[in-house]
């Protein structure tokens, strides 16, 4: 919902404006507009003062400047306006709207903590009827710039503020080739309200608050979630695929849970260990048991894990001496839950998970998670999504997931704008606060400056301990940046911990953090050089973007930005 500085009154403030309230407090696509209302302009540009009845802050489209007409009956004669029953003469309300925004966007012009990009904001005027029908045409105003009564009864309030800055931004394009809707980001919103409201109260939400926002817009299970769900109590075997972000490992916590309760054996197991650090901590009460894939051989096997173990050592002699181990120990699960399935999926690991499941993969209980299609996208030689059907002899009962539950819109654009894939058929949330950004730079010295920059930039509207900084290296810029900058150090997250309890910003490996998500990402050490090749470069970008739960930030050379360009048109 919108936030309102000042929030109205529903028993003294007019009908109205209040109609106009309640329109966009209770309008669920509103959520982080920010409306500033009854403002008063002690500097008008053609009067000694003025009132603005609604500004409304649109993040990432616009701004409007509405004047309200609270009136039952609105007439024109000779060009007048009359209003109410009584025919009483009025201003016009375009014109009204019309100045009022210029006088407005000469206050924030003229103060010099105005945004930079300034200039580059679209602003807009509407003149909104809540109570009375109101045709009107004059070459003095555009149509789109009216919404009356009986428009209202066929769309929103906020369809129409919308579509006005994109009519808007049409409009002014030609002439105005700068023009940014990112230019109204909430960072430039709360400049011009601190301008605006200098001692007003704070507009931005505080972490609690956004926790809480998204925690219930990732939560609520999306009808082919459901559809997963309900499968999962009628079939033992289910094969479940989906891109990052669809849900899967809440999906697989969540059944999980409902096969523990039913008082089974039940196995969650994945590849990587700070994902089961993290299950672990959130989840270790449910019942169910938390393994890696590798920690589980190790506690089977019960050999030591030499320091420069290799593959060789953990897919054949951990497997192998697992294996035989188990047919003397009394180990075995009544369902099996795999996440991340895509990282373990060749015969041997399928042997082992055979014998490891009470009647075996044939006829036991087993519930895969896996995204074959992009995690393997540049693997053109393995087909893992066939080894599961190949070892069972038979098709297994896929069910496919393609609904972004994770990821604002603007972040799925900022895939598909740096790796060309197009995995989802829907993305479930609204944009966050901030736009996703890139930044270039040539070394290691420049690369800090910049993550400085923008570490600061975040902090003015996300708690440092919302930011995570993922690199495919482990001694990349974040070394340097906390020599040059130890009194804003970036500290390494630590998995086993409530990170509320942690100080931030943190810092982890891309591979380290796979499968988790964060507030806000900031994507470093982007160079070839940091990379196995550009395949590797492909698949790590598309697990790091793909983490952010509400904006991301790209720090990437030139030269590897070109390579990735050139990979993905080819």
């Amino acid at each position: 919902m919108a936030y309102f500085l000042p929030a109205l009154n529903l028993d003294t403030d007019v009908p109205g404006e209040i109609e106009f309230f309640l329109r966009l407090k209770n309008d669920p696509t509103t959520k982080n507009w920010w409306v500033l209302h009854s403002y008063f302009l002690s500097n008008h540009i053609n009067q000694s003062q003025g009132e603005i009845d609604f500004v409304v802050f649109i993040p990432n489209r616009g701004i409007v400047v509405v004047e309200v007409k609270s009136h039952k009956k609105i007439q024109v004669k000779n060009g007048d306006f009359y209003y109410g029953f009584n025919n009483k003469l009025g201003k016009n309300p375009f014109k009204q709207s019309y100045d009022n925004m210029w006088s407005l966007i000469e206050i924030i012009r003229e103060n010099k903590d105005k945004p930079r990009n300034f200039s580059k904001m679209i602003w807009t005027h509407a003149v909104v009827t809540p109570t009375a029908r109101f045709s009107y045409e004059s070459p003095e105003y555009q149509g789109w710039k009216l919404c009356d009564s009986n428009e209202l009864n066929k769309k929103s309030l906020s369809t129409f503020l919308l579509n006005a800055i994109e009519e808007q931004l049409k409009k002014d394009l030609p002439n105005r080739n700068y023009i940014d809707n990112n230019a109204c980001n909430p960072t430039n919103i709360v400049k011009c309200l601190e301008i605006l409201k200098p001692e007003g109260e704070s507009i931005l939400e505080t972490p609690e608050e956004r926790e809480s926002r998204i925690l219930k817009e990732i939560n609520e299970f999306t009808p082919e979630q459901n559809l997963v769900l309900q499968a999962s109590q009628f079939n033992n075997q289910l094969h479940i695929t989906g891109p990052a972000g669809t849900g899967k490992t809440t999906l697989a916590i969540q059944i999980a849970s409902e096969k523990s309760a039913e008082n089974e054996r039940t196995l969650y197991m994945c590849y990587n260990e700070n994902l089961k650090s993290y299950i672990n901590y959130n989840y270790g009460e449910n019942g169910f048991d938390i393994k890696t894939f590798h920690g589980l051989l190790n506690e089977i096997a019960e050999i030591e894990v030499p320091t420069n173990a290799d593959e060789y050592f953990f897919n054949e002699t951990l497997l192998n001496k697992a294996y035989d181990n188990l047919s003397q120990k009394d180990i075995y699960y009544d369902h099996l839950i795999v996440d991340e399935f895509q990282d373990l999926a060749n015969e041997g690991n399928l042997i082992f998970l055979d014998r490891l499941l009470s009647g075996g993969l044939k006829g036991g209980k087993w519930k895969f998670f896996a995204d074959y299609k992009n995690q393997n996208l540049y693997r053109e030689s393995i087909k893992p999504e066939n080894v599961v059907d190949d070892y069972l002899g038979l098709p297994s009962f896929k069910l496919e997931l393609g609904v972004n539950c994770r990821n604002t819109p603007s972040i799925v654009d900022f895939i598909q704008d740096h790796i060309e894939i197009d995995p989802y058929r829907d993305v479930r949330r609204f944009n966050g606060d901030l736009p996703p950004t890139r930044k270039l730079y040539k070394d290691n010295k420049e690369q800090a400056v910049n993550l400085k920059n923008t570490l600061e930039n975040l902090q003015k509207v996300y708690d440092k301990n919302e930011i995570l900084v993922l690199s495919p290296i482990t001694n990349g810029v974040v070394e340097i940046y906390n020599q040059e900058y130890a009194s804003s150090k970036i500290n390494k997250l630590n998995f086993k911990s409530e990170v509320s309890k942690q100080e931030g910003p943190f810092f982890s490996t891309i591979k380290s953090f796979k499968g988790l998500e964060f507030n806000t990402i900031v994507i470093v050490d982007i160079d070839i050089d940091n990379f196995l090749d550009i395949k590797d470069m492909n698949r790590q970008l598309y697990t790091a973007i793909s983490r952010g739960l509400e904006t991301v930030s790209l720090h990437i050379t030139k030269d590897a930005l070109k390579l990735l360009q050139e990979s993905n048109v080819n």
